[in-house]
């Protein structure tokens, strides 16, 4: 059986958390390109069925293929579609959408609102602009019930299973959105990593910015030391 990478792997896991246990277990995989995750999930009895949609006609050819040598073509669907649009509602029961900056997802969450239920779960791994993507998160009236992250490739990945419903503990604060209230509460070690980095960025910058005194540089010192007094607040919940 094809292996996958951990991050998509961790993805699956969040997806079948997000199935209903007593329901139907359909897939949405939105840029899904080879269609590796639908694939997975079906072939290791995790969904009962996909959707593989991507917006470029030369990935979803390709997913077609692996579908086809995977001997899923009655189980997993590739269909041609930006973002959600492609999806009718009531279609899916989880929808995953990961490997796209924050920004981009906001945009997809947005436009396909209409395709969305109630009961409609997200799996969503924005690669940048993270703590933007948990602000919008919480105004659009969307909770995180499970949040993980991966180091991988020497990058640091975070996912997270979204569903209807108010964020527990409130709205989270500016050291939360950074992080992940869960990640921090339970003091994951790979958020640590990713917070020792940030450190050393944070360290690096300041030094190049030493005896500089544009305005440029000083904006950029005002940044440094907010960030700096976030990463100090986050390293508190490991000690």
């Amino acid at each position: 059986m094809e292996e996958i990478s951990e991050r998509l792997r961790t993805a699956a896991q969040l997806a079948a958390l997000g199935f209903p246990p007593d329901g139907s277990r359909r897939l949405a995989d939105i840029g899904t390109d080879h269609a590796l995750l639908p694939v997975y999930m079906v072939s290791h009895g995790l969904a009962d069925s996909a959707l593989a949609l991507d917006v470029r006609r030369g990935p979803l050819e390709r997913a077609r293929k692996h579908v086809e040598e995977a001997g899923l073509s009655g189980k997993v669907t590739c269909r041609l579609s930006d973002g959600l649009a492609g999806v009718r509602k009531g279609e899916a029961d989880v929808f995953v959408i990961c490997g796209m900056g924050g920004q981009l997802i906001r945009k997809i969450l947005s436009a396909g609102k209409d395709r969305l239920t109630e009961k409609s779960r997200i799996v969503a791994g924005p690669q940048l602009d993270v703590p933007d993507f948990r602000a919008f998160v919480m105004r659009e009236r969307w909770r995180s019930s499970c949040e993980r992250m991966v180091f991988e490739n020497g990058k640091f990945y975070t996912l997270m299973l979204l569903e209807r419903g108010e964020e527990p503990g409130g709205p989270l604060r500016d050291v939360e959105l950074l992080c992940g209230r869960q990640l921090l509460a339970k003091r994951d070690p790979v958020l640590r990593a990713f917070l020792e980095r940030e450190k050393e960025l944070t360290e690096k910058i300041r030094q190049q910015l030493a005896g500089k005194e544009s305005e440029g540089a000083r904006q950029r010192l005002l940044q440094l030391a907010k960030q700096e007094a976030l990463l100090d607040e986050a390293f508190a919940y490991y000690r």
